[in-house]
């Protein structure tokens, strides 16, 4: 199984495996110059995608592919959610009470998931 995730590996390091609904390519694996201009939900989506990938190879038992994409996944939310926080900043004088309130408990959620605090 190794050698099989290793051929893996080597053969599709910047394959497109998806798209956003924006048309945005998705590649197997997270490179930050690939994904410059994608959005917060242009990373959920890669996100969402990596998932419904980890999921599937899992129950096929191919557990490192399964790990590969896991760890995919990580690498989209901590970017989305950067992304999100940034865009929060940016607009929280023209955003309503219940738009304020709706991003920071968002901001929070995603803090506590990675273990820290606001």
């Amino acid at each position: 199984m190794i050698k099989k995730y290793l051929e893996f590996i080597n053969e599709s390091a910047n394959k497109i495996i998806g798209h956003t609904s924006s048309g945005k390519p998705i590649y197997n694996y997270y490179d930050e110059n690939l994904y410059k201009n994608f959005t917060a939900e242009d990373h959920k989506e890669a996100h969402d995608l990596h998932e419904r990938i980890a999921i599937n190879t899992n129950e096929q038992g191919e557990t490192e592919l399964s790990n590969h994409h896991v760890n995919q996944m990580d690498k989209h939310d901590r970017k989305a959610t950067n992304l999100f926080h940034m865009n929060y900043l940016k607009n929280q004088k023209s955003m309503t009470s219940k738009e304020k309130k709706e991003q920071e408990n968002f901001i929070k959620s995603k803090l506590n998931k990675f273990g820290l605090k606001r």
